[in-house]
């Protein structure tokens, strides 16, 4: 939900199309890409770190979370898109 509070971010005079203009900075793009990479790095390896609750993450001796979970997280994270 992060990367799509960062997207929303982007428009504050109440505009409904979030996605104008989302390739044309480089400089928010390299931010979103850098957040997205730590998140999956935060979740696959250092949840025990973080106190991540299982079984959604994973400590370092355990397993990944499953990809119906990643799905559903993606899902969840989708859903606050928009206005």
């Amino acid at each position: 939900m992060q990367l799509a509070n960062e997207i929303n971010a982007r428009r504050i005079l109440d505009e409904y199309d979030i996605f104008n203009g989302l390739f044309s900075s480089p400089i928010f793009m390299g931010v979103i890409i850098i957040t997205a990479g730590l998140q999956a790095i935060i979740i696959n390896f250092l949840g025990a770190f973080f106190k991540v609750s299982e079984p959604l993450a994973t400590s370092i001796l355990g397993t990944p979370p499953i990809p119906q979970q990643r799905l559903c997280c993606c899902r969840a994270g989708a859903g606050e898109l928009g206005p």
